[in-house]
């Protein structure tokens, strides 16, 4: 079973939205970049129906950036082909036990 954390696992497909407290995460991305494919971290806007991409947010490869976000939900979306990607948005400080 995936975690709380987890947007993508590897994943060709735009992912559901899932919800996260107000905060400072981190949002990580990687896997198969190919075709020109990109993603981006999106917020369900006010009217509940559309997205609305982070600033800061869009990669064409491996990456990572620390965002403030409202509360909300938030998803991960694939444009153009790419391979299996992953990502995770995850608290700022978070560390997987070892």
């Amino acid at each position: 079973m995936a975690d709380v954390g987890t947007l993508l696992s590897n994943e060709t497909a735009t992912g559901s939205s899932k919800p996260r407290a107000k905060g400072v995460y981190t949002f990580s991305v990687n896997g198969s970049f190919t075709g020109g494919g990109s993603v981006a971290l999106q917020m369900l806007g006010p009217d509940g129906t559309n997205y609305i991409t982070i600033d800061d947010t869009t990669f064409t490869a491996a990456d990572a950036v620390n965002v403030e976000l409202p509360s909300g939900r938030y998803r991960a979306l694939i444009t153009g082909t790419v391979g299996g990607l992953y990502a995770t948005l995850k608290e700022a400080g978070w560390q997987a036990s070892a």
